[in-house]
């Protein structure tokens, strides 16, 4: 097996590639969409080192076989190249990946016991291995991907009066932007972390779009990200402040998106979200995504 290797910053672009390709391939069912790359190394890691949470399997030619993602509450996850799924290249790098997570746990403030791993419903190789592994799965799936196709009669975006759409104008906004993040999901984020994703590897400002309210402050926002392999563009993440929930911003936000990914080649739009949370099912499936999987967590106690 390739020894997994500390990722460097001149692997996005090949590891986009890749996923790319993965999701041409697999119909747009891949448990990573290239933008979910993306978005773990801006949004997610906030500006830590991805070296330390992020591993790239290297081929004999130099081209990626896959990579490894950790991190600091005990779930990771492993991508391999279609000619190694189900194999023993796969086995053994999440095997290698359980032990490096395993490892995170001395690393990180919080502790964590369990590991954590994912297994879509249409992935048996996956869901076989991990439980080779000693992962159980949880009695019901978590999460959803769904996926809609891009038509040129796609539905206009419709906003209260006073209400506008634009793209976030730059890294003087952090303080904004910080705000309707956390406001959305009751999250910590910062001017000074806010900055910081805006300006990583991999962010494109302009793909995060706001709703401005008639007071000048965001009420909602999206950022999308386009993969012209795969011609799909995907939602990560979608949100909305708490005083401006449910006047149908998030909904006008995305019918105008959906315009901007046909403009850009795209053919298929797609979101994941959380099955405990029936509001996202309804709001989605009004939009017309339509469930094409599910992802369930596999779970394994850390000797200690």
């Amino acid at each position: 097996m390739p020894q997994p290797r500390p990722y460097r910053f001149d692997d996005l672009p090949h590891l986009l590639d890749l996923l790319g390709r993965i999701n041409a391939a697999s119909g747009l069912l891949c448990d990573f969409h290239p933008g979910d790359l993306s978005h773990h190394l801006t949004n997610i890691l906030r500006g830590a080192d991805p070296a330390v949470y992020f591993h790239v399997l290297d081929a004999p030619d130099g081209e990626p076989l896959g990579f490894v993602e950790l991190s600091k509450w005990g779930a990771f996850d492993v991508v391999v190249h279609p000619d190694h799924r189900g194999g023993a290249l796969e086995r053994d790098t999440l095997a290698w990946a359980a032990a490096a997570q395993s490892a995170m746990r001395a690393r990180v403030e919080k502790p964590f016991e369990h590991l954590h791993a994912y297994g879509m419903d249409i992935d048996p190789m996956r869901s076989r291995l991990l439980m080779e592994l000693g992962f159980a799965p949880d009695p019901a799936p978590y999460m959803a991907l769904t996926i809609r196709p891009l038509a040129a009669d796609d539905p206009l975006p419709r906003l209260p009066d006073g209400f506008s759409i634009r793209p976030a104008d730059g890294v003087h906004e952090a303080a904004a932007l910080a705000a309707v993040h956390s406001s959305a999901f009751h999250s910590n984020w910062t001017p000074e972390r806010y900055a910081t994703v805006m300006q990583t590897p991999g962010f494109v400002i302009d793909r995060e779009l706001v709703v401005v309210a008639p007071t000048g402050e965001f009420a909602a926002f999206l950022v999308y990200w386009l993969d012209p392999v795969s011609r799909s563009g995907l939602f990560e993440p979608v949100g909305c402040a708490q005083p401006y929930q449910r006047r149908g911003l998030t909904t006008a936000l995305m019918t105008h998106t959906f315009g901007l990914m046909r403009a850009a080649g795209m053919t298929h739009a797609v979101v994941k979200h959380e099955l405990d949370n029936p509001a996202s099912t309804r709001a989605y499936a009004s939009l017309g995504f339509v469930r094409q999987a599910a992802y369930t967590e596999y779970k394994r106690a850390i000797a200690v």
